[in-house]
């Protein structure tokens, strides 16, 4: 084996496996990452885009990212691909999470998803300064940390265009998802946060 060949395993076997997780990632991006899709023990996240007759715009499984200078989505489909659709022709985005429940015929112990918060607000952010990577809505740092609420996190609910305005009305949600397990010890806790 030759030394360039020894020098190219290295370097192979170096490399990360995959794409890096939307966690690892959001550490480079200047602000806070929010997750709008989300599918994991806790919570599975379902988006609907409605388009503006009112109709679901059918196939569309996830958001990869906003084109600011397209004023555009781009929205993975159930085959895999992108599917870019101008905000002239979305009344709104939802984003509706569905809470796992324990599968009654799994040897597991008892458990239960258990939220607490939910205190609402709307944030105006201007079309030029709407971030959205990687499935990640990026607020700015003191934007996010005016709506946090103790050790609640954010979870996106509805983005909607406002053409008069050039802006988008982004509804959030403060939330804290915990999983209690039941059995002969009593319940005990794990809290699960949104990034």
């Amino acid at each position: 084996m030759s030394l360039i060949t020894i020098i190219l395993v290295v370097v192979a076997l170096s490399l990360p496996l995959g794409p890096a997780p939307a966690k690892a990632f959001a550490q480079d991006i200047e602000g806070v990452p929010v997750t709008l899709m989300r599918d994991d023990e806790y919570v599975v996240t379902i988006m609907r885009v409605i388009d503006k007759h009112g109709k679901k715009i059918k196939g569309l499984i996830n958001i990869k990212s906003f084109e600011t200078n397209m004023k555009s989505f781009a929205f993975e489909n159930i085959y895999g691909e992108t599917k870019i659709i101008p905000v002239s022709e979305i009344e709104r985005i939802e984003f509706e999470q569905n809470i796992q429940t324990l599968n009654p015929v799994a040897q597991e112990s008892a458990w239960e998803i258990i939220t607490s918060g939910g205190k609402e607000n709307k944030i105006r952010i201007p079309a030029r300064e709407l971030e959205v990577r990687t499935g990640l809505l990026i607020l700015r740092s003191s934007l996010a940390t005016s709506l946090l609420e103790g050790e609640r996190d954010l979870e996106v609910l509805n983005i909607s265009f406002n053409p008069s305005e050039d802006r988008f009305d982004i509804i959030v949600r403060n939330i804290r998802y915990e999983k209690k397990y039941y059995g002969t010890g009593g319940a005990s806790g794990i809290r699960k946060g949104l990034q």
